[in-house]
């Protein structure tokens, strides 16, 4: 190799040079160039320069591994160590590159090993936090900070807490996007634990220990809350008092500890009864006052006599004796202005009294309209000499036709007014209530129907709106014997609306069954209008489904009333049910039904409801 120089410019002075090799396979030293060589003084000056910053260099990268080599333990001595998951990915965050040994004993190194996606770790969400906690992920990683639950694949639900941010670099660019969980766990069972023993002492300091009912404190408590609720959201917030008929004489014949068990019975049966959302108390030696939110005083009164057939049929056993009681009911709606239970008791003692003035074992109503005059020819009698007053009060019918064809397959038969309106079973409670006229009053249109039947087509189906209530006492009167003596060839198709089911709807199955044994079907009406539509067609199987207009009107207005519609069609074939669409008022609208797959209407487009065409009683 062969080493040449050329003479450059001076700088302050001094020679510069140029060093030039030229490998030539020989060991003779020739110019490159005209310009004098460097001698081999100058060669070894440079030469030692070299080495010194090469050996240099070697220092410094043998320290800079060295403090690499410490960085790194004391790296991963901290990750090790440390009692939260913690990870590293791209500034973008598609990609891992680390994960410490807590990440990975939640995770496991398949989620998040080197190489996997940061979002795999989101599959084990909890149902509950998917929405919420994959939304604020995707929408910005590097702000992050979320408490949520996975579930484990062994099942096992863990609490966290994952913070992300970014590392920087001097000049601000990312150069990681680093994640940091927390287990809360423990501090939320610990948490949950601590709200059981505050539950539970609630509980006892709100709790009547008899009857497992709430007890007066309870009972003021919950009466503020749902009056603050009821004026939110101007929902009727009804009042019911309950009081046991002639408990003093159980006391006196059968002795205190069957009185206990008597009142313990009663409060069974209304914590049975009653919906979730509604509140009872016992507030006194034997009266019960019951809060029922968001009810009308229609509804009311129907679960006040629902109530009321439930603890007369408890019986009690007590040495060799059965003791029985009754209870009178009195309702009123919550003025929004009251301000405490005192206020809601008085009010309330004005129709306990008229109850109790009745004859006791009634349901009297603060808001009852009055019963119609007696006076007339078209009294009906019912059973065992009793009469039903019918001279304001009439039949209606009302046709249900095909969409397809256009033909009647169906008349339906309901209470009406004299002026020809129709009476909706949900308001009948106000007309009949304190008279205890309801189900004389049903058990008539029932009548009527029946008689109707004989000028009818057997073809046509015969539909009869009566209210849930009456079922329970049609099971232990006269009717199941009135059907299977009538001479009906049609199908009898008894309605109840769904919004007057309050409770449990299985307390209706025992008295469906006997109606269907006569061959008579059930249509649930209104589906569609409140929150317990699902529940009372799974538990009462209606053969017939009936909309409300709600779903019809303006073609289901919103997109979740045409969703619900078409959803409920596939669930009535399901069921083998047919859907009958109500208040159908123009052509267009039975257009949108037959696309939803709706084959039968009623409403004003065929005709509003006509007084019922009665047969000569000749």
């Amino acid at each position: 190799m062969s080493v040449r120089t050329s003479r450059g410019s001076a700088t302050e002075g001094m020679p510069k040079h140029r060093l030039r090799f030229d490998i030539q396979g020989s060991q003779e030293v020739r110019p490159l160039t005209r310009e004098k060589a460097l001698d081999s003084a100058a060669i070894q000056s440079v030469l030692d320069q070299l080495g010194a910053e090469l050996s240099s260099c070697q220092e410094s990268a043998a320290r800079l591994a060295s403090e690499l080599q410490e960085r790194e333990v004391l790296f991963n001595g901290l990750m090790t160590n440390l009692d939260r998951a913690f990870w590293l990915a791209d500034p973008e965050g598609r990609t891992l590159v680390y994960a410490n040994p807590s990440a990975i004993g939640i995770w496991g190194p398949e989620v998040v090993g080197k190489g996997q996606d940061p979002a795999g770790r989101l599959d084990w969400l909890h149902e509950d936090e998917r929405t919420r906690v994959i939304e604020a992920w995707r929408s910005d990683p590097g702000s992050f900070d979320q408490e949520f639950r996975i579930v484990h694949p062994s099942g096992r639900v863990q609490w966290l807490r994952e913070r992300c941010f970014h590392i920087v670099r001097g000049d601000d660019a990312p150069l990681f996007l680093a994640g940091l969980a927390e287990d809360l766990t423990v501090e939320h069972a610990a948490s949950e634990a601590l709200e059981r023993t505050l539950a539970q002492l609630e509980i006892q300091a709100t709790q009547d220990p008899l009857t497992g009912v709430l007890n007066r404190r309870g009972l003021e408590l919950g009466l503020r809350i749902e009056l603050g609720r009821a004026r939110r959201q101007g929902e009727p917030l009804l009042a019911l008092i309950l009081d046991l008929d002639d408990f003093k004489t159980i006391n006196e014949s059968h002795g205190h500890a069957a009185g206990d068990v008597v009142l313990a019975r009663v409060g069974a049966v209304l914590r049975r009864s009653l919906r979730p959302t509604d509140l009872v108390g016992r507030i006194g030696g034997d009266e019960f006052l019951a809060l029922l939110p968001a009810t009308r005083i229609a509804e009311g009164g129907g679960l006040a006599e629902r109530l009321r057939h439930e603890v007369a049929a408890q019986q009690l056993n007590w040495t060799d004796e059965r003791i029985g009681t009754t209870v009178s009911i009195g309702l009123v709606e919550v003025a929004a202005a009251t301000r405490s239970l005192d206020e809601v008791l008085r009010s309330l003692q004005d129709t306990l009294s008229s109850s109790k003035r009745s004859g006791k074992d009634r349901v009297s109503s603060g808001q009852a309209a009055p019963a119609p005059s007696v006076t007339g020819t078209d009294a009906v009698a019912v059973s065992d000499g009793e009469s039903m007053v019918m001279s304001r009060l009439g039949v209606a019918e009302q046709q249900i036709v095909s969409l397809e064809t256009g033909q009647v397959i169906a008349l339906e038969f309901m209470i009406s007014g004299g002026d020809g309106s129709w009476i909706r079973p949900q308001d009948r409670d106000a007309k009949s209530l304190d008279h205890d006229l309801l189900v004389h009053m049903e058990i008539d249109l029932l009548r009527r129907a029946l008689l109707r039947s004989t000028s009818l087509p057997r073809t046509l189906d015969l539909h009869v709106n009566l209210h849930p209530e009456s079922l329970v006492t049609l099971e232990h009167s006269r009717v199941p014997d009135m059907l299977h003596a009538s001479r009906r060839q049609q199908r009898l198709c008894v309605e109840i609306s769904e919004q007057q089911l309050v409770g449990d709807p299985g307390y209706l199955l025992p008295a469906l069954a006997k109606l269907r044994a006569e061959g008579v079907i059930l249509a649930l009406d209104d589906v569609g209008f409140g929150a317990r539509s699902l529940e009372a067609l799974v538990v009462l199987e209606p053969q017939v489904i009936k909309v409300t207009r709600r779903l019809v009107g303006d073609f289901g207005q919103r997109r979740d009333d045409r969703r619900f519609l078409r959803r409920l069609v596939r669930l009535a074939r399901s069921l083998e049910a047919r859907v009958i669409a109500e208040g159908v008022e123009r052509e267009e609208e039975t257009e949108f039904l037959l696309e939803s797959g709706v084959r039968f209407a009623q409403g004003p487009l065929w005709g509003s409801p006509q007084p019922l065409l009665e047969p000569s009683r000749s």
